[in-house]
């Protein structure tokens, strides 16, 4: 079993790394903010991210430093692991058009990576299930609608059904707007989900595994970039 919360630590950490400068030593109960410049136009202004000893991460809203410090920090000291600037996380592309080794046919990389040897060999009716955390997913795709899967526990009724705290989360859910409506900003949540579980008797895309059943996740908004408390969301959500 894989611990979620270290490797989740580990991909904000590089993430952090890879957009702003070294950040000073974090200590227990205290507030951190970056050791160096470099950070500054990636962080919420007035969004503190509290990190609580009982597991919950909260956004808290103040003016400045000096009043979160003092009228939460103080009151909760006891109460928190640790607290810090709320960071927006920035995803740049960079694509290079290249004569790249794709064989001119749109399943290369399945067919290199061997995935049809497999087909015959699994169970169709095993419960796979793989969340897709990223700009969201097209759950209406002629090649995706028969692959997302359901949460049966819960009912489009305006209610929190399965008691998990989110309201008709029944085909994944929308972190960037907190809705069950789940959309694609991007692009590019839909086509990693094609390249996963790409149904092959509807179109011509074959997903390397088209009987796992896609959980649709959105943290990443239409600009390219979430914040670090919706991806925190994200995958407690997946593993949850």
């Amino acid at each position: 079993y894989m611990d979620v919360k270290k490797i989740f630590s580990a991909v904000l950490f590089l993430l952090l790394l890879a957009n702003c400068d070294q950040r000073s030593p974090s200590n227990e109960n205290s507030f951190t903010k970056t050791g160096t410049t470099g950070c500054e136009d990636a962080i919420y202004a007035g969004e503190y991210l509290v990190h609580w000893k009982n597991g919950d991460v909260t956004v808290e809203n103040f003016v400045d430093d000096e009043t979160f410090v003092k009228d939460f920090i103080e009151k909760h000291r006891d109460e928190i692991v640790i607290s810090e600037p709320h960071y927006r996380i920035r995803f740049e592309e960079d694509v290079q058009s290249s004569n790249s080794p794709w064989g001119g046919y749109p399943n290369w990389g399945v067919d290199v990576i061997g995935a049809s040897q497999l087909w015959n060999q699994v169970d169709p009716d095993a419960e796979i299930k793989v969340a897709v955390i990223d700009s969201g997913v097209d759950i209406s795709h002629p090649e995706l609608v028969d692959a997302i899967a359901i949460n049966e526990a819960e009912i489009i009724n305006g209610k929190d059904d399965d008691g998990n705290g989110l309201i008709d989360d029944r085909m994944g859910y929308d972190f960037v707007k907190d809705s069950h409506e789940v959309v694609d900003y991007t692009g590019h949540g839909t086509h990693v989900a094609g390249t996963i579980a790409a149904q092959h008797d509807v179109g011509s895309i074959l997903g390397v595994a088209p009987n796992v059943k896609i959980v649709p996740i959105a943290f990443l908004s239409r600009g390219g970039g979430g914040s670090v408390s919706a991806a925190i969301n994200s995958i407690r959500y997946a593993a949850n």
